[in-house]
């Protein structure tokens, strides 16, 4: 559930963005057609529904769509594709793993979770609830024929109902306010507003979190009652202006205290709010130059296409710098690849199936060429490439030991066949560099904890008591050095060797 919960969270980072951007479209698409405007909301559901699109330059969103990464719990970062936001906003997340406690960004991101998880529970009941509510107090509604019922109670016309919508009407309306009230409602239907509105509530539901979210269901419920008033002008001609508009403010006021729809994503039709609005734009109604609608519709398409498409994640190859370094916990030069502020560590790997490169780098015996790494389970996993020599990186910026510890004797020369050094990393990984004579040279990444004085590397087990079993124990003498004590796996440590911390 975590994972979906972070799905849901760059979706609507994107979405909100896109919906800023609708709301100042709709700025220069003000004498418009509505129609246009309303179109616009499409790109917003988009962005808010679907957590995948295609790349291209022609892209208007200035950020990876996918900013927060899955792992994110494990390696704190995001990836805006802005490096100084990376920066600014990676620097203030949390370390994954405390020596002695549990994962706090792990855990806060469950805890999110589950909130998310409530909150859209709660909002879906709700309109549940609310149809069942509505539907109860129109039991007295009569049918006047196959979908139209009226109501004594009802001063607010409305359709409820989504493949078939029926259209409730006061009682009492006079034959001309019936006919224009009747045909608002039936291009509400035949336009499939309806299911418009059920799906745009279902997508409130899921990012009710988001204000923006909110507010895009507001505009996009009055476009969508604008646009349809000016469809109904366009039947009736425009000499009946007058007479729509103060059938608007009446049956607005008469509505008041009467019987109305509870239903979030019942299209309403009049009383719904934001009637000022309405009668405003329907007192302006024109039928607008040939000229400026193709300019709208031109100014739609465009921004449509920008927003829906995702900007390119990686440009072109770009320099990066080899380096070669010593280290006190290694008999050889540690590789490492400079990109930028960043430092990677590399690692052999053997036929990584690299993708598209993205850059290269030098060193003083030969150039690398980086690629993208295929079939990796962490995004954007590096590779490079030399005369058939390949290693592979990983692309977050390493911690980073929070305690390495060395062997304390290095001028004894026996020390070359020992087990040399432990690092351990604040996200309770552990790694035991052997001797290079040693089939174990290096044991892999393990886990520890610190228990009764003792150090403990190993793995987790799957039971239901959580509990670490260990491949090697230290004694904890102080805060800087450790004495080992036993192994289940053959370490070329003696028992009763010191190991000091050299981290800073």
């Amino acid at each position: 559930m975590d994972r979906v919960f972070l799905t849901v969270l760059n979706m609507s980072l994107t979405g909100a963005f896109v919906i800023a951007a609708v709301c100042l479209a709709r700025l220069p698409l003000k004498k418009a057609p509505k129609v246009i405007s309303y179109s616009l909301w499409a790109v917003a559901g988009f962005r808010l529904a679907v957590p995948f699109s295609a790349e291209s330059a022609l892209s208007l969103i200035p950020f990876n769509a996918r900013t927060i990464p899955p792992d994110i719990a494990a390696v704190p970062r995001i990836d805006s594709g802005i490096p100084f936001m990376n920066a600014a906003v990676s620097g203030m997340l949390p370390s994954p793993v405390s020596p002695a406690g549990a994962n706090p960004l792990r855990m806060w991101t469950a805890v999110g979770a589950y909130i998310w998880l409530a909150g859209a529970a709660a909002m879906l009941l709700y309109g549940v609830v609310s149809i069942l509510l509505l539907k109860r107090g129109l039991r007295g509604a009569v049918r006047v024929r196959e979908n139209l019922y009226e109501s004594a109670g009802l001063k607010t016309p409305f359709v409820i109902g989504l493949f078939r919508p029926v259209i409730y009407l006061p009682a009492g309306l006079s034959g001309d306010e019936l006919r224009v009230i009747l045909l608002h409602e039936q291009t509400h239907i035949r336009r499939r507003d309806p299911i418009v509105r059920m799906l745009a509530y279902f997508l409130l539901c899921l990012h009710w979190f988001n204000p923006l979210a909110w507010a895009a269901f507001r505009l996009m419920g009055a476009d969508m009652e604008m646009s349809c008033d000016e469809r109904v002008l366009r039947e009736l001609g425009g000499e009946s202006k007058g007479d729509y508009s103060r059938l608007l403010v009446r049956i607005a006021a008469d509505g008041r205290g009467s019987l109305r729809p509870r239903a979030a994503f019942a299209p309403l039709a009049f009383g719904e709010g934001g009637i000022k609005g309405r009668v405003r734009n329907v007192l302006r109604f024109r039928k607008p130059p040939r000229a400026a609608v193709v300019a709208a519709v031109a100014l739609a398409v465009v921004f449509s296409a920008g927003f829906a498409l995702n900007r390119i994640s990686l440009g072109a190859p770009v320099e990066m710098q080899m380096v070669y370094e010593e280290h006190p916990a290694y008999i050889f030069k540690e590789m490492k690849l400079l990109w930028g502020d960043a430092v990677y560590h590399v690692t052999p790997m053997a036929n990584p199936g690299p993708g598209r490169e993205i850059g290269y780098a030098t060193d003083e015996f030969s150039t690398w060429r980086i690629f993208e790494l295929r079939g990796h389970s962490r995004d954007y996993v590096l590779a490079v490439e030399s005369e058939e020599v390949w290693r592979v990186m990983s692309v977050h910026p390493p911690k980073p030991p929070w305690r390495q510890y060395v062997l304390e004797d290095t001028e004894d020369g026996r020390n070359f066949l020992r087990t040399r050094s432990v690092t351990l990393y604040d996200d309770g990984r552990a790694l035991i560099e052997e001797s290079p004579l040693s089939s174990f040279m290096m044991t892999g990444v393990q886990e520890y904890t610190f228990e009764n004085g003792e150090l403990r590397i190993g793995y987790w087990d799957n039971s239901i008591v959580r509990k670490l079993v260990p491949y090697a124990v230290f004694e904890v003498i102080d805060d800087n050095t450790i004495v080992f004590r036993e192994a289940s796996i053959p370490l070329r440590a003696e028992p009763g060797a010191r190991y000091v911390n050299i981290a800073e």
